[in-house]
């Protein structure tokens, strides 16, 4: 065992869902949150190094809704693209700061919450959460807290980045079309994180 003087701790990404079992769970199951949900498993394609199918997981599907409900909102929703959950109209747009998994949607009666203050007009994208929320998100709930440069597959360069909308880390890659717009209304911070962490390696350097 190593002493606490040389122990790191490593940090785990979901990448995306790729797979659940049994079979028999569909959407329908994971809008009802019903009994089936406790019995399934997704199988997790996991970030970085581990980016293989080698590395895949099973996890539980009830804990990886309360870690990463955006990613198995994007995975019912790339099976069930025409399913009315993801046609109908929007609901009340999320202003929290987490997101959590509520199974009850907001009583009509209640007071909306005020908006928070955003750069800019319009959201980058929005995805459809299983409580029927619309989550929105706007460049200033975005920050960039980590990348990977030069890796052996040009496609897995990108950023990691944190949003204050919910708890998952993000990662945006650098070649993929579908990610140009984020990397487009991020590109002031890219550039002050990119002088950062060169002040960072020539302080290192210096050393």
């Amino acid at each position: 065992m190593q002493s606490d003087d040389s122990y790191t701790q490593e940090h785990f990404y979901v990448k995306e869902i790729v797979d659940h079992q049994p079979k028999s769970t569909n959407i329908e199951d994971w809008l009802a949150d019903n009994g089936k949900m406790k019995k399934t498993k997704y199988r997790i394609r996991w970030a970085e190094q581990y980016d293989d199918p080698k590395h895949d997981t099973w996890e539980s599907a009830e804990s990886k809704e309360n870690e990463c409900p955006i990613l198995v909102a994007n995975y019912w929703k790339k099976k069930y693209p025409d399913h009315p959950h993801f046609q109908e109209k929007k609901k009340p747009i999320l202003q929290n700061s987490t997101v959590h998994n509520r199974k009850k949607r907001k009583h009509p009666d209640e007071k909306p919450i005020e908006p928070v203050k955003k750069v800019g007009n319009e959201p980058m994208f929005d995805i459809t959460l299983k409580t029927g929320d619309v989550l929105q998100v706007y460049p200033s709930d975005l920050k960039i807290i980590d990348h990977v440069i030069d890796s052996k597959n040009s496609l897995e360069d990108g950023f990691y980045i944190d949003c204050s909308r919910w708890e998952h880390t993000m990662f945006v890659p650098l070649k993929k079309p579908s990610a140009m717009p984020i990397l487009e209304h991020l590109s002031e911070q890219i550039q002050d994180y990119c002088r950062e962490k060169q002040l960072q390696l020539e302080n290192a350097v210096r050393k």
